[in-house]
């Protein structure tokens, strides 16, 4: 069974634009696409997918821990 990019985004927690922009800048690999050309993703893609946004740390928590580091994230 094939999931298409929305699906595969919301299993991984990202959105479809950021997927799209992972995908457009290799830091994902590329996908197959059916005969009308649209992506589709495997089981195989969404593990691979889902591991690397496991990896990825957002930019708003990475700014919460430069302005508190503490570990409840609140300031002091």
């Amino acid at each position: 069974m094939y999931l298409q990019a929305h699906e595969v985004a919301a299993l991984a927690g990202i959105s479809k634009n950021t997927l799209l922009r992972w995908l457009k800048a290799g830091k994902v690999p590329e996908v197959a696409r059916d005969r009308n050309g649209w992506r589709i993703f495997s089981e195989e893609d969404v593990a691979r997918i889902s591991a690397y946004a496991g990896r990825i740390t957002p930019p708003e928590a990475y700014a919460r821990q430069i302005a508190c580091p503490d570990a409840n994230g609140e300031a002091a």
